[in-house]
């Protein structure tokens, strides 16, 4: 998902879905495959290809993502499976 002003595009198999919510209330209803990772985007942990920590990004597929410094720490226990 990614925040653009206050819709939420959501990408899923080449299609693109704009919602007109934040980001904040669209996290609260989705289930614990979600994480977000900086203040515009939220990613689907089974989509993710690899992970550049010391370049601060994520890939899905080829897309590089960035990780934002608040959400670092969060997406570490995240992708090691450690609760909140």
């Amino acid at each position: 998902m990614r925040v653009e002003r206050n819709y939420c595009f959501l990408f899923a198999h080449n299609k693109k879905y704009a919602l007109k919510t934040s980001l904040a209330k669209l996290i609260h209803q989705l289930d614990e495959r979600f994480v977000q990772i900086h203040k515009g985007f939220c990613i689907n942990r089974d989509h993710i290809t690899r992970t550049d920590l010391s370049g601060s990004q994520l890939f899905i597929h080829e897309e590089a993502l960035p990780i934002g410094y608040n959400y670092r720490k969060k997406l570490l226990d995240f992708l090691a499976g450690k609760p909140d």
